[in-house]
């Protein structure tokens, strides 16, 4: 049954989402309007996922990650505020978004330039 799967798994990648993802490769690299939004609209939940989850596993193998819960989430003796987690991802997704809007920035600005 596993090995079913997995053929069926390939086949359906190879056939389905590659030759879509080619396309979309293919029509976001010519100089269309749009072409920008359109990257940063595809490309954000990859770039957004692998910050996110290395941020999380920093946190983790820190020697302040007894801190950070204790701050955040409340220890067995004291509670913590519940909304607080909220605020340390939406901070968290704030700062990555304008990281990501501030490379865009430099990058046009740096073309703009280029011969």
């Amino acid at each position: 049954m596993a090995l079913k799967n997995s053929f069926l798994f390939f086949a359906v990648n190879m056939l389905i989402q590659n030759p879509i993802a080619l396309l979309l490769a293919a029509a976001l690299s010519t100089k269309a309007r749009g072409g920008l939004l359109y990257r940063v609209l595809i490309f954000s939940p990859a770039i957004l996922s692998l910050a996110i989850a290395a941020f999380v596993w920093r946190l983790l193998l820190s020697p302040l990650m007894t801190f950070f819960y204790r701050t955040f989430f409340g220890s067995g003796f004291q509670k913590a505020d519940p909304h607080m987690g909220a605020a340390v991802a939406g901070t968290m997704f704030v700062i990555l978004l304008a990281g990501v809007l501030l490379y865009l920035f430099i990058r046009r600005r740096i073309k703009s330039y280029e011969l």
